[in-house]
């Protein structure tokens, strides 16, 4: 009798209370004293070495530095489904008392990308930006990927919407409006989530908000509407406002070893070094004892 009900998870409470989806949210960092933001890029073609620079970025910028609030301006960008999966699983498991993130919308973010902005503590957006759709392109496996991170990370971690969060990678996911009959909070749920509910009867189910055969697609508006964006901004300008930023926060910049790296791994570069070494050691053959040719290709091969 100590504890009136048990819940599994933020959905079944906030049902079980009445609320609208997204009314609770972590806010970890309300008290502290000062935030020390980095703003990083994502503008283009998103690859595994893409999400390894980041990755690492991220975290020098956080131990070196001291940042503690991260933000992804995330702009017409493009990527892998299994590189999107590994950088989001990264940012749904950043603690969030060292650190708040923030997805920042100002155009569109379509495909697989959305699983980015999902895994991050809030989610700003353009009134008319996009998130969400054109997932046509991915593949059953990318898609079961894409959800295991949904489910297993972003949906308990980020506390968001199982029902439209898998709507955005999955087309025949159909979500609908449920209204509580007594507090009038709107809650978006698939039939089946209805069914489990352990009050159902007290949730009236209303317009369906999803289209059959076409993976979920919100506007800025809209996403704040359902609660998957905190809050939608004209600019970087307002968002800078609604958290409180002073001055101008720098861009994370690639340190020299990040580029480096970077041009190494091209593959152009990659079967020119090969060359240079297999020179090497045929200079080394021909000339035994003097070592320079066998010099120059440990070092190319080392490359």
């Amino acid at each position: 009798g100590v504890v009136s009900r048990l819940v599994k998870n933020r959905e079944d409470l906030e049902v079980l209370l009445g609320l609208a989806t997204g009314d609770l949210r972590i806010d970890s960092q309300l008290g502290s004293p000062s935030l020390r933001p980095r703003i990083f890029l994502m503008d283009r073609f998103i690859d595994d070495r893409f999400v390894e620079t980041r990755k690492s970025m991220i975290d020098r910028a956080m131990r070196e530095d001291g940042v503690n609030f991260i933000c992804l301006w995330i702009d017409r960008p493009d990527g892998s489904a299994a590189a999107l999966s590994g950088f989001a699983d990264f940012l749904s498991k950043l603690d969030t008392k060292e650190v708040r993130t923030v997805a920042y919308i100002p155009t569109m973010a379509r495909g697989a990308i959305p699983l980015v902005a999902l895994a991050c503590d809030d989610v700003v957006m353009h009134p008319d930006a996009l998130l969400g759709g054109k997932t046509d392109s991915l593949t059953n496996e990318e898609r079961s990927d894409l959800l295991a991170v949904v489910n297993d990370n972003i949906v308990p971690l980020k506390m968001r919407n199982r029902a439209l969060a898998d709507a955005m990678f999955t087309p025949d996911t159909a979500v609908y409006v449920f209204r509580n009959r007594q507090s009038a909070a709107l809650q978006y749920l698939t039939e089946s989530d209805w069914k489990r509910l352990p009050r159902k009867e007290e949730w009236d189910r209303e317009a369906k908000i999803t289209t059959d055969g076409q993976s979920l697609q919100l506007t800025g508006e809209q996403a704040e509407d359902v609660g998957v964006a905190r809050g939608t901004v004209r600019d970087f300008q307002e968002l800078k406002r609604m958290y409180g930023l002073e001055g101008d926060p720098g861009f994370a910049e690639p340190s020299w070893v990040n580029r480096l790296i970077g041009v190494l791994a091209s593959p152009e570069l990659a079967w020119l070094i090969v060359l240079v070494g297999l020179a090497g050691i045929y200079a080394e053959l021909q000339l035994p004892g003097i070592g320079i040719g066998g010099f120059v290709a440990t070092v190319a091969f080392t490359l």
